[in-house]
């Protein structure tokens, strides 16, 4: 599986493919089960492990099944052979197998059955990579063809033997020259005809390990539901792993992390309409309207007027009308009020501008480092890869959007917090990284500040009067944290048709979304699935790529 985690800047996001079935279903969201020999792997333990070790006492594939549904998967996928080359089912003329163990029982069959019975659609992962056939674990490299044979002979088997089986997932398929790719495609499809066979896809682990490990952390549900609104909202499907105990056992802690996944994706899932994203909004300024005696008047209710110094108001915005903010002095401000200072909130902008610099420009700013802002990068002179992307800051944490929108289109930027987890969007899409801080903003006496930072600014970073330096249009601020489908919903409804049609980072066919490339590598990173080398190769990629 490792391979699949280091290709996934290259393959997961470039987009979804499958070869499928003319009645092929409809796949979102699956339970990913990684089982096999290596759950039985001792701590630290190297190479091959002997099959007679695997014979689980407790094995309850129903259980398996069970949870898929109860965590709201429609289908199922377990690794019937891993990158150590051990199979689930018995192989013939195979010696590195279930019919090799003590165990006595079919895996495979029982899965499918127990699938069946839970209204969930059965599948397998079979890895390319295999260390018992190739003598080693390799990532990369052709495919030999008395290996590709066994494959073939394996593939053959299993879709012979379990017709039932309607997802198949080769993992490390791009080893394959097309020619290979192209003859396992038709033999499943001859075998099997209704089996989708995903070739690339999101996907997500509960624990910082595939397989079982007794000391393997837990990932936290705010993570994993960041990669499944990636994954939604791109239209791809998302699998999300656990991995039994040798015995078979998926860990309750495992369990309730699925629940909480399970919540996360209900409340996103929640239909939006143009009243329920007005509740808990606490400013809105669209404006449309000519400035009088500086004042901008807050359409949401709840009496937050700004007041301008140094704008200049144009006629054509966005949509409607807009404020043009200079590079110095150029701000809106809000009397400070209890109902700026909300443990729970999002922030969100359209901006258009095509300046950047080494000084960090304040959209937001309610005391950095204390309260939150949501901010242009500057660089401070030693990091210019930052310019132009946009970062939330909430006390001590912060979540970016590690792509650029300082390119003079007009962008729709948002920042959420939800009292855990920091999110940053860009045109409706979740980019970035993740931020998590449990705590409160500080309820500071400072005003609400628009276009500069004028609460605590570093003169040592330029900041002292800085400003935007562009222009702002329907500036809001919600006292809860919009779901991700909330704030593509928001996004859709102000777009106009040029948006539909601009080049930007965060759409151009040519370049993937680096912002959520860097984040798949971040939590690869953070997970312990790639090592520093790796990650630090893989950022630099990224980097140059824009």
């Amino acid at each position: 599986m490792k391979t699949t985690l280091v290709l996934l800047l290259a393959s997961l996001l470039a987009g979804f493919t499958f070869h499928a079935a003319a009645d092929a279903p409809n796949l979102k969201y699956g339970l990913y089960i990684h089982y096999g020999i290596a759950s039985f792997a001792q701590a630290g333990e190297q190479g091959q492990i002997p099959a007679e070790r695997f014979n689980p006492a407790a094995l309850d594939v129903k259980a398996w099944a069970h949870a898929a549904k109860q965590a709201g998967a429609t289908f199922a996928v377990l690794t019937a052979k891993h990158e150590s080359g051990f199979c689930l089912w018995d192989s013939a003329d195979y010696d590195y197998d279930v019919g090799s163990s003590p165990f006595k029982g079919d895996i495979i069959g029982d899965f499918i059955a127990a699938c069946n019975a839970e209204g969930v659609l059965p599948g397998v992962h079979y890895s390319i990579p295999d260390a018992y056939n190739e003598g080693a674990v390799r990532y990369k490299g052709p495919v030999p063809p008395p290996y590709f044979n066994l494959i073939k002979k394996h593939l053959a088997e299993l879709h012979t033997k379990y017709p039932g089986l309607r997802v198949q997932v080769l993992d490390c398929w791009q080893r394959l020259t097309p020619a290979q790719l192209e003859a396992l495609t038709q033999l499943i499809h001859q075998l099997n005809p209704k089996c989708v066979i995903l070739e690339q896809l999101q996907f997500a682990t509960v624990i910082k390990s595939w397989m079982w490990q007794a000391q393997a952390p837990l990932i936290s549900a705010g993570d994993l539901f960041d990669v499944y609104c990636r994954a939604d909202a791109a239209g791809q499907p998302f699998l999300l792993n656990v991995g039994p105990t040798s015995q078979g056992i998926i860990p309750d802690a495992q369990l309730a992390v699925l629940m909480q996944v399970k919540e996360m994706i209900a409340q996103n899932n929640v239909p939006v309409t143009a009243d329920s994203l007005k509740q808990g909004l606490i400013l809105h300024y669209d404006f449309d309207h000519e400035l009088v005696g500086g004042k901008v008047p807050d359409l949401s209710g709840s009496k937050n007027d700004g007041t301008t110094v140094g704008v200049q108001w144009v006629a054509k915005g966005h949509r409607g009308g807009s404020l043009q903010f200079g590079l110095k002095d150029c701000y809106i401000t809000v009397p400070n009020n209890d109902s700026l200072n909300p443990p729970q909130f999002t922030l969100s902008a359209w901006i258009q501008t095509s300046y950047t610099d080494w000084v960090w420009r304040r959209i937001f700013d309610k005391c950095t480092g204390h309260g939150y802002d949501l901010t242009m990068c500057g660089d401070n002179n030693t990091n210019t890869v930052l310019r132009g992307r946009v970062f939330l800051e909430v006390g001590p944490a912060s979540a970016g959007s590690g792509i650029k929108v300082a390119d003079g289109h007009w962008h729709h930027v948002a920042g959420t917090f939800n009292g855990s987890t920091l999110h940053v969007y860009v045109d409706g899409q979740p980019v970035g990284r993740v931020g998590h801080w449990n705590g409160v903003p500080v309820k500071t006496a400072y005003d609400l500040t628009i276009g500069a930072n004028r609460s605590n600014p570093d003169a040592a970073l330029g900041e002292v009067g800085s400003s935007f330096n562009g222009a702002m249009d329907d500036v809001m601020m919600f006292n809860r944290a919009l779901s991700a489908k909330e704030i593509k919903t928001l996004y859709e409804s102000q777009k106009t048709a040029e948006d539909d049609i601009k080049t930007t980072p965060a759409n151009a066919a040519a370049k993937p979304d680096a912002g959520a490339r860097l984040k798949q590598v971040k939590s690869l990173y953070d997970q312990g699935l790639i090592n520093k080398e790796d990650y630090d190769k893989k950022v630099k990629e990224i980097m140059d790529s824009l």
